[in-house]
């Protein structure tokens, strides 16, 4: 009995006519495709990272390497991950905007982008900027188009190596490792991925 309920709200669709005991059996699976969305500035900050170590896997590029693909979202890194950085000032800062649902009532949490994400961001600066209100009513802070942040570098979720922390440098558009005992305040850049049905 489907009283009340629309199969296509579920992405479910189906061709014939229905026939009493026709049966649909619905596997949940987990999502693989993700839709990004940046926060606005005013969510942007210079946070420590903390003294917790790497995240595998690792993505041992060469400065200004921009080929390899990032197959982990940022949502696998967290939900992978997220015992070991309790701590890590940067994912508190991200989990501590809160719990946002969606109309389907998924709850998402903003995180740090991984790489890719953080490169299209940068490849599509300013015309993010553009959307954002904040920036268009004046501010400057943490923009995108200068890439506003401490050091001109951006945060990923991702490592480079066993040791290195992978960020984004914008003045020259390369990527940077640090090592977690050495970084001081560099910026947290939130996102969203929403699960693409």
């Amino acid at each position: 009995t489907l009283s009340h309920i629309n199969l296509e709200d579920y992405g479910i669709s189906f061709t014939g006519t229905v026939s009493s005991g026709d049966v649909i059996t619905v596997v949940e699976t987990q999502y693989n495709k993700f839709a990004v969305f940046v926060l606005d500035s005013n969510y942007r900050n210079n946070v420590d990272w903390g003294n917790q170590a790497e995240f595998a896997p690792y993505y041992n590029l060469s400065d200004s390497d921009f080929t390899t693909i990032c197959n982990e979202s940022s949502t696998y890194f967290f939900n992978v991950h997220k015992s070991d950085y309790p701590t890590e000032t940067t994912y508190v800062y991200c989990k501590n905007l809160g719990d946002f649902i969606l109309p389907n009532n998924i709850i998402i949490n903003a995180y740090l982008p991984n790489f890719n994400e953080i490169n299209m961001i940068y490849n599509n600066r300013i015309q993010l900027d553009n959307f954002d209100p904040i920036i268009q009513a004046g501010g400057t802070a943490y923009n995108l188009t200068n890439w506003d942040f401490s050091n001109s570098c951006a945060l990923t979720c991702n490592s480079r190596n066993s040791d290195n922390l992978l960020f984004l440098r914008g003045s020259d558009h390369t990527w940077r490792g640090q090592q977690t005992t050495t970084i001081n305040k560099l910026s947290t850049m939130p996102i969203f991925e929403v699960p693409v049905f």
